[in-house]
């Protein structure tokens, strides 16, 4: 645990955000050398095609906005994500999607639940429209639900656009009692967007997780086109090999901020800040549409309860107990952190029910590092502050940071899911991924270590025999990863005896954590 206590140069060169305008881009490549307006126009294109590459938030919206143009059925488009996510910038990127709405504002807001058909046919001339902060306007939201689905041929008495984008970080109360929220047809489309993951901020595509998977298949991280950059050029001796360092401040400096705006580091104060600024905002704004909670102290303790929890089961019992609050308040407060998005489930594995011993409750996480690193007090904190002592809030805070980039990957892909797998008193997998389409899982922990050791990859090797007794899953492959924060990919062949699992194929790795945005 020594190189808790490195202190290694910051690397955090500037770039263009590429979430900035087309036309910011275009001006800064052009100041950059691109000698002529005509070259700063090719240069936007390829911004263009990297945004779309990149952002699977963006693409997942993209392709539900033209199925529901397309759709014969008026179609209602839930954008959905926590406040401060960046889904009104995502969805101003669709091409002509029609006048953006902005409910916060109090006219608008006063005007949609005075009539909502009157109000929608303002914008009769148009075919598409965005509700910004729609959640605010509740008997709007529900109109909308209620009419998702009939033909856009369907005369309401007054022309509305027949396809509606929602941004919103959850439903309202009023909203979330619709059968068709809570299982969308035909006429209702869901896509998440989570505070931007340094997959999207560095520019990895989504073939990344298809190339994890490849490891199961036999490829190495070269022939699967797993790529990390240039290694580190100070070196350590471990086990009599000089090896690559870890760049071990790197990653918790990331993961400490977690999917902080503009996608730089940040002062601890502008993190502090911008942290505190959320979680106000939420409480003043979002809080009083979303939830009956009117103690927002209360709301705030429970939070911090959880994040000190982040990663594993939750009682609502067991916390009332420790803050003094009453075990309805609790779980109250919890349904409310779950619809604000600050807090979410992650499901046990579909298949637990072929065990007798798997746990089958989710676990809780903080949806974003950065938060995380808040509520636990060390907004203010240097990384290079946190010794050996330390140890239990590092490895939280890098569990959290690997599962919410794993989290962007699965969000809107219908062939994966993300779960976690365990036994009552034995092994966890706090990370599975299940790919039906292809019979691949990818299991994975995390480590602050920068080598993944052989007992990393027992409780995997434990999930693969298991999988291996049930003849549905015999012929799945599967690749158990360790997420280090070294710089190296490392086969690990002693976990892949024959005698430890059953599968057609199980292969062992230590992964570097950077692969998740180069």
């Amino acid at each position: 645990m020594e190189h808790f206590n490195l202190k290694l140069p910051e690397d955090t060169p500037q770039r263009v955000p590429r979430w900035a305008t087309l036309e910011a881009r275009a001006k800064a490549m052009q100041i950059q050398g691109v000698p002529s307006q005509e070259g700063a126009v090719a240069h936007s294109a390829r911004a263009q095609d990297d945004l779309e590459i990149t952002r699977y938030a963006a693409r997942a919206l993209k392709r539900a906005y033209e199925a529901a143009v397309k759709s014969e059925l008026r179609t209602l488009v839930l954008l959905e994500g926590p406040r401060g996510c960046g889904a009104s910038r995502v969805a101003e990127e669709l091409e002509n999607r029609g006048p953006l709405v902005d409910l916060s504002i109090e006219r608008n807001r006063r005007d949609a639940e005075a009539s909502p058909l009157a109000f929608l046919s303002r914008y009769s001339a148009v075919s598409s429209v965005v509700l910004l902060s729609a959640h605010l306007s509740p008997k709007l939201l529900c109109f909308v639900l209620e009419r998702a689905g009939t033909p856009k041929t369907f005369d309401l008495g007054a022309k509305v656009p027949a396809v509606i984008v929602a941004v919103l970080p959850s439903l309202p109360l009023e909203a979330a009692a619709l059968p068709a929220a809570a299982s969308p047809g035909p006429g209702i489309r869901q896509v998440r967007i989570r505070t931007l993951t340094e997959a999207e901020i560095e520019g990895a595509a989504p073939t990344h997780l298809e190339r994890l998977e490849r490891l199961a298949a036999g490829d190495t991280p070269e022939t699967a086109g797993l790529v990390i950059g240039e290694p580190p050029t100070i070196c350590v001796e471990k086990d009599g090999e000089v090896r690559p360092m870890s760049r071990f401040r790197d990653i918790l400096v990331r993961a400490m901020r977690g999917g902080y705006p503009n996608g730089r580091i940040g002062t601890a104060d502008d993190r502090h800040d911008f942290f505190h600024d959320l979680i106000r905002c939420t409480s003043v704004t979002d809080l009083p549409a979303l939830s009956r909670i009117r103690d927002p102290i209360a709301m705030r303790r429970v939070y911090r309860m959880v994040a000190a929890l982040s990663g594993e089961k939750v009682k609502a019992i067991e916390v009332g107990d420790i803050i003094g609050m009453r075990r309805q308040m609790v779980k109250n407060c919890i349904d409310a952190l779950e619809q604000l998005r600050l807090v979410e489930e992650q499901p046990a594995w579909s298949g637990v029910s072929r065990f007798e011993r798997a746990v089958r409750k989710p676990l809780f996480r903080i949806t974003d590092s950065g938060w995380l690193c808040g509520l636990l007090g060390f907004c203010w904190t240097n990384p290079d502050a946190l010794g050996p002592e330390h140890g239990p809030i590092i490895r939280r805070l890098l569990n959290g940071w690997v599962w919410t980039q794993l989290a962007a990957f699965t969000d809107n892909d219908p062939q994966r899911t993300l779960s976690h797998f365990a036994l009552r008193n034995g092994p966890a997998v706090p990370l599975v991924i299940e790919n039906r389409a292809e019979r691949t899982f990818i299991a994975a922990s995390t480590t602050p270590d920068a080598f993944a050791r052989e007992e990393d990859f027992e409780p995997m090797a434990r999930f693969a025999a298991l999988l291996s007794e049930t003849p549905e899953y015999a012929n799945w492959r599967l690749a158990a990863l360790v997420f280090t924060t070294g710089d190296t990919f490392e086969p690990i062949p002693k976990a892949t005896t024959p005698d430890a699992h059953g599968l057609s194929a199980f292969r062992a790795w230590s992964v570097p954590m950077s692969v998740l945005w180069h």
